[in-house]
Order: structure tokens, then sequence, then C-alpha cells
């Protein structure tokens, strides 16, 4: 009875899917009827043999699924992916697969349960073919998933305890921060390549047009404070990533894996509609209204499969409202034996073929008002365009009908892309220059690498201090080789600019760039231009300063640089545990720092308390208004806590709660000086709440730093930071420096630059100490 039950249901959906494509798709009424083999959709095995239908296993709990197929025992790959907490990992078997594979922290779909599970696609999926993960996706479907990761069982994260951190499976309201690609203006290029965003511009990923490789990366972007979060999140891998056979063949050593590293702190970088980038199944999450997009063709080659089924889906996420976001690499790749110039056969399509299609892609406009009709709308177009055969579209609509039949809930399409003002190019308020790191470029070993002198930044440091041609040099220049430096892998230090004058930074990178390896330059950038314009000059190429990153953020000669804080926090870079701001014109000591209490705010030395319900002259009780009054002062800090007070966002409820407890009521404002200030990460989300308030409020600095400190830390737990803030600032300001001391202020290196006499004295006080620091 259940037999016969399965068959009749399975022949109602085969025929309610060949109606639904006459339906839609008029162009070519007898393509369905002359081209469906309905005996592909019967079972291969007897009617005696067939089993009842497989129910999900009462234990299985778990909504955040893996999938891979593999013809192998379990790898170390596998029991690493079997053992990440809160996941389910599910493996698909081929006839190459060891018939008595199991492993007892996986489901394992053997080639007779897959015959049991009713799904239209089964036998429409060849053997021994990477494509029969679409069983494995259609089980984590029906039996519960809300997450699917895309992987093959040789790749793997490389801590399994924080491979939650690797993406953001679930956010709060469904939204993130982040940088938003932009096209390159000038230019009909409608793709870009995302390995360059990670440091990595001389590598393409496998299926980017041949055609764009040797295009010059443009590195701006939009930095958007509330983003979907992308329903589809390619992580890239270290090792041996996803390239090309003509990459592998060309610039990669023989008898020699490829061991690439992109930028592991480089924060996500997330696509819009009309551009492109092809992505891959080695290393991707699905989120829930994505999971129609897991379908793979069949009529293509196994290289070309998962990278023309990216494609395809781009365009139909477009119409969901969704995204694709790229993720830092935290996936070691150790690739199986391949045969190189079997990949080159393989992927000969994507060599012709990739450029053409985003071309049609991006032209293409669906013709209805459901998802599913695009699917098969588009499908259609592209076997049309001899992308892929026609029975792909036959496999598109049994697919559909088994997402149907396992209860998968179909996403509504918007009318119209809603575009976010991020992407308006006159708004300056959102342009971000970012640059991935080439120190963590992850260099191919394989091709060595020998010391580049002129690439070290303390080469470029000495030499601006003529360190050579001292006496002493070898003790002043640092060279000690027992040495280590003091380093912040984990620091992101923003350096303020209360004007668009950034001439110096090339000085402050080889100064700061060895110990602090992600550093964020911020200020008004009227121009997307500018670092063009400098690292041409003669001063940048010099010293090697090639790329960096510069941030908008309206600061107002200074007033408001903390929106610095704001815009590094929006840029959502990995892992990072603090954040340092500093102005450019403060000299920090930072090797004295490294004791300090990372859990709680660092100030400079003192505040002063204000009252906002006196008048702005009051003595002697509290300290003068002096000139903080007015609307950036009083007037906006009155404001500010009006709407700290009364809002209902649980990180400010959070923030005023640990005001009161810290002795500070409703009318108490803080003053002091501001120009360096540090948070930890532990605090980012209250610190970033709050700030926004105060920038709202149009908050002056040395008013709106002290507030916000004041609800992060208590008075005994705030780390301060000793050092001297100059008033007189006339002849050689470096006689107040103190290595014992944290801070000088203010350190105008412009001035430094362009005086013999200061600059002798900025390297012998100042740069030696840089240059021979060591934990």
């Amino acid at each position: 009875m259940d037999t016969w039950f399965r068959k009749g249901a399975c022949t109602i959906l085969i025929l309610s899917a060949v109606g639904f494509i006459h339906i839609i798709y008029t162009g070519d009424e007898n393509f369905i009827e002359d081209n469906f083999n309905f005996s592909r959709v019967s079972s291969h095995l007897s009617e005696s043999d067939q089993p009842t239908l497989s129910l999900p296993p009462a234990t299985i709990t778990k909504t955040k699924w893996i999938v891979v197929t593999s013809i192998s025992y379990p790898t170390e790959q596998i029991e690493k992916l079997a053992s990440i907490p809160g996941w389910q990992l599910l493996v698909v078997a081929d006839k190459k697969t060891p018939s008595n594979w199991s492993h007892p922290n996986a489901i394992f779909l053997s080639i007779f349960l897959q015959s049991t599970l009713g799904y239209s696609t089964v036998n429409l999926l060849p053997w021994n073919s990477y494509t029969r993960k679409v069983i494995g996706y259609l089980y984590a479907i029906q039996h519960g998933a809300q997450v699917i990761y895309d992987t093959d069982d040789d790749n793997a994260p490389d801590d399994v305890a924080q491979f939650a951190l690797n993406f953001p499976f679930k956010t709060k309201n469904n939204t993130i921060r982040g940088l938003i690609m932009t096209p390159d203006k000038d230019s009909s290029s409608l793709v870009k390549n995302p390995y360059a965003h990670f440091g990595q511009g001389t590598i393409w990923p496998r299926g980017y047009p041949l055609e764009e490789i040797g295009r010059p990366y443009n590195n701006t972007y939009r930095l958007c404070p509330t983003l979907p979060t992308p329903l589809i999140q390619q992580g890239l891998v270290n090792g041996d990533p996803d390239v090309d056979a003509i990459f592998r063949l060309t610039r990669k050593k023989m008898y020699q894996p490829l061991n690439v590293f992109f930028d592991e702190a480089a924060p996500p970088v997330i696509y819009p509609a009309k551009l492109m980038a092809p992505f891959n199944s080695q290393n991707t999450v699905f989120l829930y209204d994505a999971f129609w997009a897991l379908f793979l063709p069949t009529t293509v080659a196994f290289r070309v499969t998962d990278i023309w089924r990216g494609y395809w889906a781009q365009p139909l996420l477009w119409k969901v409202g969704g995204s694709l976001g790229f993720y830092s690499a935290h996936t070691l790749q150790i690739r199986n034996a391949h045969n190189y110039l079997k990949d080159f056969v393989e992927e000969d399509q994507l060599y012709k073929e990739s450029g053409n299609l985003v071309q049609l892609l991006t032209e293409w406009k669906c013709l209805h008002d459901n998802l599913y009709g695009c699917m098969i709308q588009l499908s259609l177009l592209m076997a049309d365009n001899g992308f892929w055969s026609r029975d792909e579209v036959n496999l598109v609509s049994a697919w559909i009908e088994d997402l149907k039949f396992i209860g998968y809930q179909e996403p509504g399409i918007l009318e119209e892309y809603k575009v976010s003002p991020c992407f308006d190019y006159q708004n300056t308020e959102t342009v971000a220059i970012f640059a991935g790191l080439e120190e963590k470029q992850g260099r191919t070993e394989n091709q060595g690498r020998t010391e580049n002198k002129k690439a070290n930044p303390r080469y470029h440091l000495r030499n601006f201090c003529n360190f050579s041609t001292l006496s002493d040099s070898s003790s002043q220049s640092g060279t000690n080789s027992n040495s280590k430096l003091v380093v912040f892998p984990t620091t992101l230090l923003v350096v303020t600019f209360n004007h668009p004058i950034y001439s110096n930074i090339w000085l402050l990178d080889i100064l700061y760039r060895p110990h602090f390896p992600n550093i964020m330059y911020c200020g008004e950038v009227p121009d997307p231009n500018i670092i063009q314009n400098l690292t041409s000059s003669e001063d940048f190429i010099n010293a090697n300063v090639t790329k960096f990153t510069l941030i908008h953020a309206s600061v107002l000669e200074g007033r408001f640089a903390y929106e610095c804080a704001i815009k590094a926090i929006e840029m959502s870079y990995y892992q990072v545990e603090d954040y340092i701001i500093l102005s450019d014109d403060v000299l920090l000591n930072f090797w004295k720092t490294s004791k300090f209490d990372k859990e709680e705010m660092w100030t400079f030395n003192y505040f002063t308390h204000l009252n906002t319900n006196l008048p702005t002259n009051a003595t002697p009780t509290l300290q003068k208004w002096g000139w903080w009054r007015g609307k950036f002062g009083k007037n906006a800090t009155i404001k500010a806590l009006e709407r700290i007070y009364s809002s209902d966002n649980e990180e400010v409820i959070k923030f005023r709660k640990d005001r009161e407890n810290f002795g500070y009521d409703f009318t108490h404002a803080v003053k002091g000086m501001s120009d360096i200030f540090r948070f930890p990460s532990s605090k980012q989300e209250v610190f970033y709440q709050v700030a926004t308030i105060m920038r709202q409020s149009d908050v002056f600095l040395e008013i709106a730093v002290p507030l916000l400190v004041s609800g992060l830390s208590s008075s005994e737990k705030i780390v301060n930071l000793t050092g001297v803030y100059v008033q007189d600032r006339r002849g050689d300001i470096l006689r107040y420096f103190d290595e014992n001391q944290s801070i000088v202020h203010p350190v105008k290196l412009g001035q430094v630059i362009k005086n013999q006499k200061l600059i002798r004295s900025y390297c012998d006080k100042y740069v030696t100490k840089v240059l021979n620091m060591s934990t």
C-alpha cells in the first residue's frame, strides 16, 4: 500500500511539474513533452524491494547542518566537521563510497537509503557525481535545517570551537554592519575579484572571467550601519584555495602544495545587486531563504557545476532581497590529489563562457511574480544560450517539486530591489577605502621567499632617521636578531585626522604597522581618489606605503572625531579584541600599554564633572562649562542625555544602569581631553549605541568620550593614560617626551618632517625606543 501511494504521489508531482513549466514558459511548448524522461523518476528498485519512507530520527533536533559527499572512509577533515558543537553532519554516499562507511556523529545516506526518500530528483542525478549532494540538501531541509554549511571532505575549520564566529549564522534583527562592494566607476565590469579584498590581488577564484584578471582593483567601498544579513556566505580558505587550473599550472611549483593565506582580520564584503563574483561549494553557508539556491546542475563538468550554480543563483537572490557575502579564511584546505591538466580540460567552459554568462545574468529580467517561476525562466534562458543542457530544466522542476514536498517555504520576491542609500555615489558619508593586508596576504610559499628589506617598514623608519650614518647605528636601528617585537595583532588602531590632510600617513604607517597589523585611518574624505594621489607621491613611494585603509567620518575639524570609533565598529573586522582611537598628533608609547587592564576603558588622565542643571558659569562647586557651552556643548549634552534616559534599546538601558551604579545621574556630564581612548570589544555594542546617540545629538568630542566612559567603566577601574598635554607649543615639543609616560600631545608630524632639528629630536628620543622595543 505504501509503495503504491508513493508511486502515485510521485506521478502527481511530476505531472504538476510539467504543467507548471508549461504554464510559465511559453517560448517552447513542445520542449517539456518531448524531453522530460518520465522513466527516470521511477525508482531503480523493484516494487518488492522498495522500503518505506525514512522518517526523521527522533534524536535529530539540530537546525544547523553540514552536507558533504565522500567516496573515502572518514578523513581527518570529516572528523573535525563531525565535532563542531551544535551542528549535524550529513554524508551522502555514491557508488564508490565504502558500503560500511560510518561515523558516530554523522548521518550517512547510503545508496539504499537514498532510494527510500521519495524525492523526484534522486534518479535524475547521475552516479559517481558530486551532484548527489542535492539529496543531502533535501534531507537536511526536511529534517529541520535552518542553516546549511556546504563543504567537502577535504576541508575543515581551523578551530571547531570558534566555528560559530566565522559566519553570521544568526544576527540581531537579521542585520549586519559592513562594507558593500562597489562597481568600478567608468567601467563596464560586472564582476569583481573577492580575493583582492582579502589581500591577494594577484590570485583569482575558479570561475572568474579570464578577461577580467588584469583589471586594476578599485578598493573603494560603501560602509553601511545596517544591512540585511547575506543569505549566502562564502568563506575563503587558506592553504590550497579554490583557484583554477591555469593558476595552478602556471603559478605552483611541482611537487609542492599551494600554501596561500588571506588577511584573516579583514572585514567581510557584501556584493550588491548587479555586481557578481563566483562562489563555490567548499566553505559556504546558506541561510533558510537561500536553500532553493542549493541546486547543482548535472549537464556541465564537475569543475563547473558549483560555479554555474553560484552565478545562476545571484540574480535570483537579488529578486528576494538577498545578497552574497565573502568572509575571511578560517579554514585550511588540504586538497585531495588532482590532475591539473584534467582539471584544465574540465574547466574549459569556465574559461570561455564565464564573462558572457555574467553579462547575460546581469541583464536578465524575470517576468514572473514568484521565485519558482523565475528559477524556471532563468534555467531555460541559460539552456537556450548554451550554458547548460535543457535537461537542467527537468532537474530544476523536480528540485522545486521536492522543495514543496518536504515543506520548504518559498521566499517572496520584491517588486523592485531596494537599494541601500550606501549606493548613492554622491553620498560621501559612506565612502570607505579598504586595503587587505599584504603582510598576511598568504604568499605562495612554494614560490620561495627572499627577505626584501625595502618591504620592511622598520627599514624605512631607520632610513627616515638616517640611522645608518650614525656611529651607534647598530643599536639605534633595532637590528638585534634576538629581540621580539611588541605586536598587538587583535587591536584595531584607529588614527583620526581633524582635517583632510593625509600627507603624513606614510610616516605613521612605517612607525605603527610592524606593531599594529590592523590600522584604520579616519577623517573627512572629500575625494575617493585621494589614496591614489597620495601613494603616487615621492614620500609614499620611498616608504613603500602603496595602500592603506581610509574611512570617511564627518569629524568637523575634530569636534566629532569619535565618529571614527563608530565607523571602526561598523567595519566589522574579524575577531578584533580592542580598539585604540588616537589623533594623528598623539605620540604614543604603545609598548607601555601591554600590561594595562584590557577589559576596561582607557582614557587620558583626568575628567571634570559638569551638571546640566547649573548655569554655564556656575562655580566653585563644579567647573565652568567654559567654551563647551553652546550647541555642541551643554545644549547637545542635554539632548543626548534625554535620548539616553528615554531609550528602550537594551544596550542603552545597560549603559544607563551601569552609569547609575557608578554614581552618575541624569544631570551629570563629564568633560576631559579625549585625543586618545581605548575600549574592548566586549563593550563595543554598548559603546556603539550610546556613541551613535551622542553623534546624532552633535555632542562635542571632549564631552562625548568622557560621558561614554562614565557608563562603561567605574572610576576605580578606568585605566588612566599618563602623559603630557602641552600648552606651550613653541620650540621642540619632544623636550616633554618621557619614555615612562604613555603619551605626548600634540606632536605635529608636518612640522617635524620639515625641520631637520625636530627630525633629529623625534628620531633620537622616540624612534630609537620604537626600533629597539622587545618584549
